[in-house]
């Protein structure tokens, strides 16, 4: 089962991306994931400026191509599980109204609970695994062109401030996808992400009732 009309790694032109690139897909050819990379826009300065513009040529290019179920990944993600068999049992379980999919986030409220493997998430961040129906790439775009007009906040917190707030934005229980640790071009620094979310996550889910298939 593939429900994604395309499946793209975000990655870098530089020496850092060189290695995460081999990296992700070194990974994936273990998972048997095809995907095209697509170069982000690079901001040695603004690391939160370079992901904006990059979804924006990403999100234009799915655009106009009537791409539907866009699975993103940025290059530092990591599965933690069988990853084709997962989104088999988690898929049909989806709303089919849905905006975003996180693979993995970093849960800042509960989430409620709309299947055994399926939260409706009302304030989350991290971007590293998502997918988007053609619907959200739409919203995005202009949510993205109002924030180049204003203040430019990093991407997942105008997806939070935005999207989020819709009530179509959804996250698997449990993850899928954490984040390996490394430098992180955003924070300029040494980050250790798949901790956090890990924390975060359980922090946030362990009185949900654990009904999960998996």
């Amino acid at each position: 089962m593939n429900p994604f009309s395309k499946i793209f790694v975000v990655n870098l032109d530089n020496e850092i991306g060189r290695e995460r690139l081999d990296l992700i897909t070194q990974h994936f050819a273990g998972h048997e994931i095809p995907f095209e990379r697509f170069k982000a826009t690079e901001q040695p300065r603004n690391g939160s400026h370079g992901l904006l513009w990059t979804m924006k040529r990403l999100f234009i290019k799915c655009a106009v191509e009537n791409l539907d179920n866009v699975l993103v990944f940025e290059d530092d993600a990591e599965l933690v599980a069988p990853f084709w068999p997962f989104i088999e049992e988690v898929w049909p379980q989806l709303p089919k109204d849905y905006h975003t999919l996180c693979l993995g986030t970093n849960l800042l409220s509960v989430p409620e609970r709309v299947s055994p493997n399926i939260l409706r998430i009302r304030s989350a961040y991290a971007t590293h695994a998502m997918v988007y129906s053609l619907e959200a790439i739409r919203m995005i775009l202009k949510f993205l062109d109002s924030e180049f007009n204003n203040t430019c906040a990093s991407y997942d917190i105008l997806l939070m401030k935005e999207l989020q707030t819709l009530r179509k934005s959804y996250c698997t229980f449990p993850q899928l996808a954490l984040q390996r640790p490394g430098y992180s071009s955003i924070e300029k620094g040494n980050k250790d992400w798949a901790a956090t979310s890990t924390f975060t996550f359980h922090a946030h889910t362990f009185q949900l009732p654990h009904t999960s298939q998996l």
